[in-house]
């Protein structure tokens, strides 16, 4: 078959160094209250739109669609979708709303010592984290707050000067706002 296209000047036409692979290009979430328009770059010639159930449709052009969070209470995951007349796709998964504030159990602190290192998950929709502690006698990687970007966080350290149970909170925040 490469000898064929290289060598057929019918075949010739086929051959291209220019990939334009349709793309969908907007932003990464969709905040409750606003509209946000997603372009698709490179369309094939038919394609129909599709979005997932936290979302609704405001308008859509040949190459564009509009869309927006559909309940004031939306949160999670979502996605764009173009599918193509040939079954192909592209698709754009963003965050609907504000982030999942996930905090698990913490370990069981020690008294005086440090506890041994526990990891923070990630949290859905999250682009900032803070964790604060909710006591005096409670310190968080030496500290009564941190605060990070990237999660899972591996390595945080939890240390306390008398024995009790103790609040630590977690606060995540994105482009649409924060949660605790």
């Amino acid at each position: 078959m490469n000898v064929m296209i290289q060598t057929e000047s019918v075949l010739q036409q086929t051959v291209s160094s220019i990939c334009t692979i349709p793309e969908i290009v907007g932003s990464d979430f969709i905040c409750i209250g606003s509209n946000y328009t997603y372009i698709l770059q490179n369309p094939p010639s038919t394609y129909n739109w599709s979005i997932s159930n936290n979302m609704d449709i405001v308008t859509f052009t040949s190459s564009s669609i509009t869309v927006k969070a559909k309940y004031s209470t939306s949160q999670g995951n979502g996605f764009i979708t173009a599918t193509y007349n040939n079954g192909a796709e592209a698709t754009k998964e963003v965050y609907v709303g504000k982030p999942y504030a996930n905090l698990p159990q913490a370990p069981n602190l020690c008294t005086n010592s440090f506890s041994d290192p526990y990891t923070l998950p990630a949290s859905d929709g999250a682009t900032s984290y803070r964790l604060e502690s909710g006591s005096p006698n409670l310190q968080i990687n030496g500290q009564s707050e941190v605060t990070f970007t990237n999660a899972p966080v591996p390595l945080i350290y939890f240390s306390s000067s008398s024995p009790g149970t103790y609040l630590v909170q977690l606060f995540t925040s994105n482009p649409c706002g924060g949660e605790s």
